[in-house]
């Protein structure tokens, strides 16, 4: 698109809408919104978050913000709220999370349904499937998974001893790769990886920067 022709509010819609998650410097490179400073306060329900696009196409999905067209993810590297990916709604409601919040509230943003999301857009992108476990008794049977990725920071309370007997049961015909992933400022969450022997929880952010190349390790007939 050319710096001349600016995107609308519907061209942006149909963007975010055509995939399950959009990285904001994706957004940027697509609508040739490259402006080294754009930086914009957008608001939602008296809360605030910076999004590093210009003024105007700001406006534009602070609107679809505000009319739960899109969601946003925010990062948790930084003091301030930034925006730094953008996803459907549709998708939101079709994934059924009990403590959605569109990117406020205790568990913003909405991370159930993202993660969940951005994973099986990876995975499947590499020519794998996905068998999702919302409970562990919903765990596959051990000598099926190649894989097996656990958002440790949402987990419950009988995740780490079942994960533990889940391995233990998978190691007789071979062993699989788990991986713990969660917030890198959540301690609590780091020693009861440690805990559990299940080994360390990497930061969620390094974790899907990490694991496209993981999949290619992990599953390199594919």
């Amino acid at each position: 698109m050319s710096a001349t022709k600016r995107p609308s509010t519907s061209s942006l819609r149909r963007f975010v809408c055509s995939r399950p998650y959009v990285p904001v410097a994706e957004l940027r490179r697509r609508f040739g919104l490259e402006e080294p400073d754009a930086m914009v306060r957008i608001s939602r329900n008296g809360s605030s978050a910076y999004i590093g696009v210009p003024a105007r196409e700001a406006a534009k999905l602070e609107e679809l913000w505000m009319r739960d067209e899109l969601g946003v993810e925010l990062s948790v590297d930084v003091r301030a709220p930034v925006v730094i990916g953008v996803f459907p709604m549709r998708i939101a409601r079709y994934l059924v999370d009990r403590n959605a919040s569109n990117g406020h509230g205790p568990n913003a943003p909405n991370t159930e349904l993202m993660t969940a999301s951005r994973i099986e857009s990876l995975v499947t992108g590499a020519g794998a499937s996905v068998a999702r476990a919302d409970a562990p008794d919903q765990l596959p049977a051990a000598g099926e998974v190649d894989l097996l990725v656990v958002d440790w920071g949402d987990r419950e309370p009988n995740w780490g001893a079942a994960i533990a007997a889940w391995r233990d049961r998978a190691e007789e015909g071979g062993r699989p790769r788990i991986v713990l992933f969660g917030p890198h400022t959540d301690l609590a969450s780091h020693r009861a990886a440690r805990d559990t022997g299940l080994g360390p929880m990497r930061a969620r952010s390094s974790f899907f920067a990490d694991l496209p190349d993981l999949l290619a390790k992990v599953l390199p007939g594919l």
